[in-house]
Order: structure tokens, then C-alpha cells, then sequence
């Protein structure tokens, strides 16, 4: 008999259970947190056969993080036991859905595709395209496109590393935060030596912001943003550019950068994909999913 029960302590058999990335949120403290959740399948004997974590994103949404089954249980019911565990779940919180993001490289994709067609979820809709390369990518196109770089700097473009902000930054930035939305610097701060302000004659009008990835020597750059006025004139390309330049000088030659577009933002993917592409490895396309839950009452 399966049995599907909340995460209540840590438990070394689950690590292989889940991605290195989301080990840390199996500690005592990380399920202390309540926008974090687990739900473990077990059989008779106790032992852990499979694991679905979960994270509130926004007071309506709980993310599904990730679900992996034990080999030896796999097609045999266990990740839909714990799909439809985390809709009770869920629903019992007053979340209005479930959602997952996912990467066309990940291992077990069609798996995983059957099993969200399985739950019931929507098809999957590609939302964003992320690119990997060598860090030393940006200042072969800051050489190649050094025209575009001029017309920055002719009308006060500037890039500064996210620790040297002033107390008049911080509230600028802040101002500009509530205009951004999801692509604020929010709720965690930056890593400040991986993340820089771009500025506007001196003035801060947007961001870059960098954070480690998994793999070793490797800067991820989830969020950028520049405000209305400045979009598509080459703003946020440059401050990625100079981000990269800077991670250059800090981590050295040989180390790597991934960066990606904002939700679905086609012209973005667009430009990246034509333009970007040459310099990079490894070309991403990240789906998203959901499903509603049914209201309580």
C-alpha cells in the first residue's frame, strides 16, 4: 500500500529524491518555512519510494519544485498519488492553483509531460528561452557591436556593481521595483558582486541581477529590467554585457553565464536566438503549466 504523508523531519534517504539545487529545502529549518512543502510517498515498510516538493510563489500559487519517484516504483501510481496530494494540499491553503516550470533538457521530460496529462494539467506553453556559454561572450559582442555601445554612452549610459548603491539609489531603486513587478530584485536581495544598476547619467533606471547556479563557476541572470522608456534601445542588452565583462573579472575567463528571457517575451527570445545564439553551448526553452484547484468551501 502507498501511502502519501507531509514532509515532517529530514531524512537522508530522500536526497536522491529530488534536484542538488532543492536538497537544502529538506533541512529542519527549510521546512520550517511556510511558503515551503513536502509530500512523501511511502510503502508498507516506511521506506521513502518518491517526493514532491512545493514553494508558494504569490499567496495564490503554490510551484510545484519537483516530483521523482524511486526506480523500482516508477509507472506503478506513485508520482499521480502525489500530484493529486498536493491539489488537497494546496487547496486546503486557499491556493487558487499549482504550477511548474520545466526546460526541454530536463531528464525524464516525457515522463513528466504524461504524468501532468495524467493530473489534469494545461498543456504545456513555451514561456521562456534561457542560453549557457562562456562568460567571455560579452566582450566579443561589446568588440562587435562597439557602435551600439557609443550611442549608449552619448546618452549617459553607465553600469555600476549593485554594492556601491546610495541611500538615494535604495529608494530610487525601490520606487522602480514597484513599477517592475515580477522582474523587482525581490523578496531575496541580489548577490551584490554578481549583480549591477544601470544607470541613466548617473541616475539608476534598471538592473542586472546575477545569482551562482548549480554548477561550478557558472553566474545565472534570471532578472533584468529597464524602465518603459529605455526598452528595446539597447539598454538591457548593454547592462547584461557589462554584467558579464564583471563576472569576467571576478571569476575568471574559463567560467560560464546563463541568462534568459523575461516570461513570454517573444521579441526578446527572438533577438537572443538570432543574435546571441553563436556565443552560447546550450539553448533552453522553459514551459510552464498549471493547474486550477477546485474552491473550498
Amino acid at each position: 500500500m502507498i501511502t502519501v504523508s507531509p514532509l515532517a523531519a529530514a531524512d537522508s534517504r530522500l536526497l536522491s529524491l529530488t534536484y542538488p539545487r532543492y536538497r537544502a529545502g529538506l533541512s529542519a529549518e527549510a521546512m520550517a518555512d511556510p511558503h515551503r512543502h513536502g509530500l512523501v510517498a511511502t510503502h508498507d515498510d516506511g521506506a521513502p519510494i518518491g517526493l514532491l516538493l512545493l514553494q508558494r510563489t504569490v499567496p495564490e500559487t503554490w510551484r510545484v519544485l519537483s516530483v521523482a519517484v524511486a526506480k523500482p516504483w516508477r509507472q506503478r501510481g506513485v508520482g499521480l498519488a502525489l500530484m493529486r496530494a498536493a491539489e488537497d494540499w494546496a487547496g486546503g491553503t486557499g491556493a487558487a492553483e499549482l504550477a511548474a516550470l520545466f526546460s526541454d533538457n530536463m531528464q525524464g521530460q516525457e515522463a513528466w509531460r504524461a504524468l501532468l496529462r495524467r493530473a489534469g494539467w494545461n498543456e504545456p506553453r513555451l514561456c521562456r528561452v534561457s542560453l549557457t556559454g562562456p562568460v567571455t561572450w560579452a566582450a566579443e559582442a561589446r568588440g562587435e557591436w562597439r557602435g551600439l555601445f557609443r550611442r549608449l554612452a552619448a546618452t549617459g549610459f553607465t553600469v555600476t556593481p549593485w554594492h556601491q548603491r546610495s541611500a538615494a539609489d535604495e529608494r530610487r531603486l525601490t520606487d522602480l521595483a514597484a513599477e517592475a513587478g515580477e522582474l523587482a530584485p525581490v523578496p531575496d536581495p541580489p548577490p551584490e558582486e554578481l549583480s549591477v544598476v544601470i544607470r541613466e547619467h548617473g541616475e539608476p533606471v534598471g538592473w542586472v541581477l546575477g545569482c551562482s547556479s548549480d554548477r561550478a563557476k557558472e553566474v545565472f541572470y534570471p532578472v533584468g529590467y529597464v524602465v518603459p522608456r529605455l526598452q528595446r534601445l539597447g539598454w538591457l542588452i548593454g547592462g547584461l554585457i557589462e554584467a558579464c565583462i564583471r563576472q569576467q573579472e571576478i571569476l575568471g575567463a574559463d567560467s560560464t553565464c546563463a541568462f534568459m528571457t523575461a516570461d513570454d517575451n517573444r521579441e526578446m527570445q527572438g533577438f537572443m536566438l538570432r543574435r546571441l545564439n553563436k556565443w552560447t553551448t546550450r539553448l533552453d526553452r522553459h514551459y510552464d503549466c498549471a493547474k486550477a484547484l477546485a474552491a473550498r468551501t
